[in-house]
This record gives C-alpha cells, structure tokens and sequence, in this order.
C-alpha cells in the first residue's frame, strides 16, 4: 500500500490517510483502545513498525520476527498457539482457531462459554459441543 501525502484527524486523536481512510500505523490505533489483530506474515509487519518491541505476542517463529529490522520484542515472545496483549492479538499460521477466538475475545463478541465450544468444536473435533454454538 502507498500512502500519499497529507493526513486528516478524526478528532479522536487517530491520523487517518486521506485517500485510504486509514490509519497510520497500527501503534496509534492501539493506543486508541482499538484492537489489532495480526496472524503469520501479518505479525512481521507489526514487528518491523516496534508494535511488538514492548507487547507480549507470537507468531510463526521466534526467529522469523527475530530476522525483522526494526524488531527489539524478543523478551515479549511468547511460544503459544495465539496470544493476547490487550487490544494485540497474534498468532502463527498453524493457529487460526486460536486466532478467532482470541479475536472474538477482545472485540467482546463471543462469551468465554461459548469461546471454548468453538475450541472444542473446530480444534478437537468435538461434535457435543456444537449444541452450545
């Protein structure tokens, strides 16, 4: 993606890109209580802009963020399927389950009740608990 030049502020403290509407970086979104959510080579990204530097996360490997310019988190790093930061979810490519429900728990749209069905259901193969989906 290129950014042109030129910013409009939504008035909530977020840069947007004029063209794209976007935000600037995923550092000023989170620090505006909006979450970020990332899995596999999308966690690089975040690695190289330092979004990871002072948060805890994962991804495919340590190493793959280890070899990131830019990237100073490996004490954050966390060898877990998904994890959670406050509004910074991340995951590996091996884990999008993990990933949505994660994901689903931070935007708050899923009970924890019904989180862990979901678990259940698309990770184990548990086919008892689609009664609780």
């Amino acid at each position: 993606m290129h950014w042109r030049s030129g910013t409009s502020n939504t008035g909530s403290g977020i840069t947007l890109n004029p063209i794209t509407r976007t935000p600037h970086n995923a550092t000023s979104v989170l620090e505006s209580d909006i979450p970020v959510v990332a899995i596999c080579g999308a966690t690089a990204g975040l690695a190289r802009i330092g979004v990871l530097n002072d948060r805890y996360h994962t991804s495919s490997v340590a190493a793959y963020l280890g070899g990131q310019p830019g990237y100073e988190g490996q004490s954050y790093y966390r060898n877990s399927r998904a994890v959670s930061d406050g509004g910074l979810v991340t995951a590996g490519p091996q884990s999008p389950v993990q990933f949505a429900t994660q994901t689903l728990r931070v935007l708050g749209l899923a009970s924890d009740s019904i989180l862990q069905a979901y678990e259940s259901v698309f990770c184990n193969g548990d086919t008892s608990a689609y009664a609780a989906l």
